[in-house]
């Protein structure tokens, strides 16, 4: 999709030049990591300088080279979603309920952030600058965030995780 805006097309619309896009890219690209941990050590080794990355690494990242810095789009970072999940069938529904219910509890919210562990999403929860810096944190940070159509996403994923795979070879 950001290939698609920096081609100047809507990246559903027209799969080539988006693509294009991407294949101008790949001479700046060392590596497409799997794991977080795997994008913290080419950090730490030197082998990379940027990388587009989910605001919960912040910390790790910072705690292995604490001279990175989290940069700023001009055009809003994109909303991604952490998701919890009861599967049909699950043996006990109403346990899963409450566990949801548990992390999503104000208190345990604020803890999870403070602590380092991911943003919160919970609107009471209230942290100091310093805390607020590793999130996606506060009403003007949320209002900025581009969201994603998850329809025309999952009905495209398929095979634009192909052409990405044949253009990184993986």
């Amino acid at each position: 999709m950001k290939a698609g805006d920096h081609a100047g097309v809507d990246a559903f619309a027209d799969e080539d030049a988006a693509f294009a896009a991407v294949e101008e890219l790949k001479p700046n690209v060392v590596k497409n990591y799997n794991t977080g941990s795997e994008m913290i050590n080419l950090f730490s080794t030197g082998e990379i300088t940027a990388a587009v990355a989910q605001d919960f690494t912040l910390g790790q990242i910072q705690a292995a080279v604490p001279t990175v810095e989290w940069a700023e789009l001009e055009e809003g970072a994109i909303a991604t979603l952490n998701t919890v999940n009861i599967p049909t069938g699950a043996a006990e529904p109403e346990l899963a309920y409450e566990f949801i219910n548990f992390i999503l509890s104000p208190e345990i919210q604020q803890q999870l952030a403070e602590q380092g562990v991911d943003a919160p999403v919970v609107t009471s929860v209230e942290l100091t600058p310093e805390q607020a810096s590793l999130w996606t944190y506060g009403a003007d940070v949320i209002a900025g965030l581009q969201r994603i159509d998850y329809a025309k996403m999952n009905a495209a994923k398929g095979g634009w995780v192909d052409r990405w795979n044949e253009i990184f070879g993986m």
